[in-house]
C-alpha cells in the first residue's frame, strides 16, 4: 500500500501502533545493486525503518529487521512476501534487540556476522519521542527514557556496527587513494568499508516547545554523528552520516503532538512545502547515503525537511 500525496494531512487516526502499512507500490530511487550488501535496520516494526527496510530488500539485500517488537517479524514476512524484493533476491531477518542495552546490540551484530558473514549498512532509526513538557517540569526519568533510546542507543549501535565494518575490504575505487591526489599527510591506503545512516530530525537544529528531551537528545545525535564521521573519514571507507526529516507522519509523530489538531495544523503550517513527509519519503535520501556515490559525504546532515527549518 502506497499513500497518495493528496491524503499526507488527512490520514485516519492512528489505532494499530503506527502507519505501518506494507511497502509501498515504488520508491523514488535508484536502481541501486545491493545483491552482496547485509544492511541492518533498528526499530524497523513499522514507519521509517520498516520502509526502508523494503527498499533495501529491492534492491537485493539481506536485511537485518531489528525491533523490541514483533512487529519486526512482520516486516520480515511483508518482505518474504514481496515479489520485487523476491524478485531482487532480497531477503529479511528478524533480531529483537532493544538497542538501549549494550549487551542486546552486540548481540546483534554477532548474530549478523554469524549468519550472513558481514555487516555493510546500518540505519539507526530506533527512537523514542518521550513525554511533553516545559523545561521546568521535566524529569530525570523522562531524561533517561528518551537518551538511552536515541543517544546511548545510537552510540551503542555505532560501536558495534563500526566494529564489524573496519572488517570489510574497502571498495575498489577506494581502497588506493591515488598518487595524483597525494600531498602532505595524505592518505594512499584505506581499510574498512560500510555506510551508518543515523536518522535524526530537524529537532537537532531547533528547539520547540515542550519537547526539550527529544530536541537535546537529536542535538546530540547530530554531534555523535559528526564525531564518528570525522574519526573514520581519512583512512577507512566508513562513512557516518544523518537523514534530517522534517515532520514525519508515524507514531512518534502522534505522540509528538498528543493528538493535538492544533498543533498537527501548525506543523504541517510551518513546512514550505505545507505537506509533512511519510515514512516513504525517507528511503531515497537514506538510500543514497548507503551507496558509495556518499563516499564524500561525512558527517553531513541531509535535509529533508520540506524547508521546516529555511522559514
Amino acid at each position: 500500500m502506497s499513500t497518495n500525496k493528496e491524503e499526507y494531512n488527512d490520514l485516519p487516526p492512528l489505532n494499530d501502533g503506527g502507519y505501518a502499512h506494507g511497502p509501498a507500490d515504488s520508491y523514488d530511487i535508484p536502481n541501486y545493486d545491493f545483491a552482496d550488501k547485509v544492511a541492518l535496520v533498528t526499530g524497523a516494526s513499522q514507519g521509517i525503518g520498516r520502509h526502508v527496510a523494503f527498499a533495501l530488500a529491492r534492491c537485493g539485500a539481506k536485511v537485518i529487521v531489528s525491533s523490541r517488537s514483533q512487529g519486526g517479524v512482520e516486516t520480515v514476512d511483508m518482505i518474504s512476501n514481496d515479489e520485487l524484493s523476491k524478485k531482487a533476491g532480497g531477503q529479511g531477518y528478524f533480531i529483537k534487540c532493544d538497542v538501549s542495552k549494550e549487551n542486546e546490540v552486540q548481540s546483534m551484530v554477532n548474530e549478523t556476522l554469524e549468519k550472513f558473514g558481514a555487516l555493510h549498512f546500518a540505519v539507526n532509526n530506533a527512537g523514542h519521542s518521550g513525554i511533553n513538557n516545559l523545561v521546568e517540569d521535566q524529569s530525570g526519568e523522562n531524561f533517561d527514557d528518551v537518551f538511552n533510546t536515541n543517544v546511548k542507543g545510537s552510540l551503542f549501535c555505532m560501536k558495534a556496527e563500526i566494529k564489524a565494518m573496519r572488517r570489510n575490504e574497502p571498495s575498489a575505487k577506494r581502497k588506493n587513494t591515488g598518487a595524483e591526489y597525494a600531498g602532505p599527510g595524505t592518505t594512499m591506503k584505506r581499510s574498512g568499508y560500510g555506510r551508518i545512516v543515523n536518522i535524526g530530525s530537524a529537532a537537532a537544529f531547533i528547539g520547540f516547545p515542550r519537547a526539550g528531551m527529544y530536541i537535546a537528545s537529536k542535538h546530540a545525535l547530530m554531534g555523535l554523528t559528526q564525531t564518528a564521521a570525522i574519526e573514520l573519514a581519512a583512512d577507512t571507507d566508513i562513512r557516518v552520516n544523518m537523514v534530517v526529516p522534517g515532520s514525519v507522519k508515524t507514531h512518534n509523530y502522534e505522540l509528538f503532538t498528543e493528538g493535538s489538531e492544533e498543533m498537527k495544523a501548525g506543523m504541517i503550517a510551518a513546512h514550505c512545502t505545507k505537506q509533512i513527509l511519510m515514512p516513504e519519503d525517507v528511503v531515497g535520501a537514506t538510500l543514497f547515503l548507503c551507496s558509495d556515490a556518499a563516499f564524500f559525504s561525512v558527517g553531513a546532515a541531509f535535509n529533508i525537511d520540506g524547508g521546516y527549518m529555511t522559514q
